[in-house]
């Protein structure tokens, strides 16, 4: 199983990297091998818009299709 937590503040050290953090060792705790991927918005300067998603490019290829990966290979979200 794969859980994706989502921390949604842009801002460093925020509450909600904090709670990330507290629910990932948690589930770690309660299931050693589960696979879980952490995406902290204050980390990856994710753009509302740009010219570049057309043609995959920027931050919109690489960087980009790594997360949707990680994501749509989730089975749960928090």
């Amino acid at each position: 199983m794969k859980i994706s937590i989502i921390s949604g503040s842009h801002r460093r050290n925020s509450q909600s990297k904090k709670i990330s953090n507290f629910l990932y060792k948690n589930l770690l705790n309660i299931k050693p091998r589960l696979n879980i991927f952490c995406l902290d918005l204050a980390d990856v300067s994710l753009p509302l818009w740009s010219p570049e998603k057309k043609n995959g490019k920027g931050f919109w290829g690489k960087t980009w299709n790594s997360i949707s990966d990680n994501l749509n290979k989730s089975d749960g979200f928090i």
